[in-house]
């Protein structure tokens, strides 16, 4: 496969050079080299909220991966899946139905309350269960990996541990970005992110969307491909009222149509499959969240409203997959799921 990517960024004003520190060795100019520099470069330092408060990932005492956007975009980074090919320690089966079962640190996922041992935040929306595990991966500002049992500081069935994801904040800044691939077997994608002050200092806003078309690789008796198209959009509304207080309003939305799954009855090696032209994997998913934080000087007070929407159908046609008596027994499977959820989280 012969693949390119490219991203056009631009920003109201060139970024301001590396700042350099002078360095000291403690002895005397004599003593040093005469080719011994006064000035070192000092890289920046990489904050973090993994324990829900800025904090340099160096003294965070737990277990984290971060993966910047600049580290993202040079590993051509697009789904979620991918992020988890990062992980140490992380084994993920994509099943049928949108399902992915995933081993980590023993934590396995339990089909009995559908449920990952990894549980996944998107701007601060809890995502547990084992069904659509995706996320929005444009505008990123970072995503954080907590490996090892996080339940005492996240709850949620956090057992194994937690991708945090979090996206930029848009400043008095106009910034903007395109993204776009190719692949020779006719996959590709492109999107758009725009952010920006719509007052300065008070009220900033920023929208990305973005199309991605998979023409996978199997083929069946029809010749259909197991093609896969994803819509997303996003939208980030923030509002500063003061120095000390701020409000930050999300929403992000997903559209997945993918064809049928690529897998294939038998031990031989092959593209071709047995799969039905007529499967199919429909996804709808909806994040909104609501972010509160306001200063008192001998406190901080935050607050976190979210709301999750997410719904699945997908059908498998067994009559070609297996033979007789499975597919008798099985015949067609069809199913819908839906599944809406609220949260409410405060902190002092």
């Amino acid at each position: 496969s012969l693949s390119f990517c490219g991203i056009l960024a631009g920003e109201a004003r060139a970024a301001s050079p590396q700042a350099d520190v002078s360095a000291s060795s403690g002895t005397e100019e004599r003593d040093a080299p005469a080719n011994a520099s006064a000035e070192a470069y000092v890289m920046p330092s990489v904050t973090i909220t993994a324990d829900k408060r800025p904090t340099e990932v160096q003294r965070t005492p737990m277990a984290v991966t971060v993966l910047t956007e600049q580290k993202l975009d040079d590993a051509g980074v697009k789904t979620v899946d991918d992020v988890l090919k990062m992980v140490p320690n992380v084994v993920n089966f994509k099943a049928l139905g949108e399902g992915s079962l995933m081993s980590f640190r023993g934590a396995i996922t339990s089909l009995g309350t559908k449920t990952s041992p990894l549980v996944m935040y998107v701007d601060g929306v809890p995502v547990d269960t084992y069904f659509n595990l995706d996320a929005n991966l444009m505008d990123i500002e970072r995503v954080e990996v907590l490996r090892g049992a996080q339940s005492t500081m996240y709850g949620k069935n956090a057992l194994g541990g937690v991708i945090n994801i979090i996206s930029k904040k848009p400043t008095n800044e106009y910034q903007g970005k395109i993204p776009f691939f190719g692949e020779s077997n006719g996959s590709y994608g492109a999107g758009a992110t725009v952010r920006g002050p719509l007052k300065e200092d008070r009220l900033f806003f920023s929208l990305s969307a973005q199309h991605d078309y998979d023409a996978g690789w199997l083929k069946n008796r029809s010749n259909d491909y197991n093609d896969e198209r994803t819509e997303r959009v996003k939208a980030l509304l923030r509002f500063t009222p003061s120095e000390k207080s701020e409000i930050n309003l999300h929403f992000d939305y997903t559209a997945g149509r993918d064809g049928f799954y690529p897998v294939r009855y038998g031990s031989d090696a092959t593209m071709r499959t047995t799969m039905s032209g007529n499967d199919y994997q429909h996804d709808d998913t909806f994040n909104g969240a609501l972010h509160a934080r306001f200063d008192f000087d001998l406190a901080t007070l935050e607050s976190t409203t979210t709301f999750r929407k997410e719904e699945l159908t997908f059908l498998v046609d067994y009559h070609e997959l297996y033979p007789p008596p499975i597919s008798d027994t099985y015949g067609l499977s069809k199913k819908w799921n839906k599944r809406e959820e609220v949260t409410q989280e405060l902190r002092l």
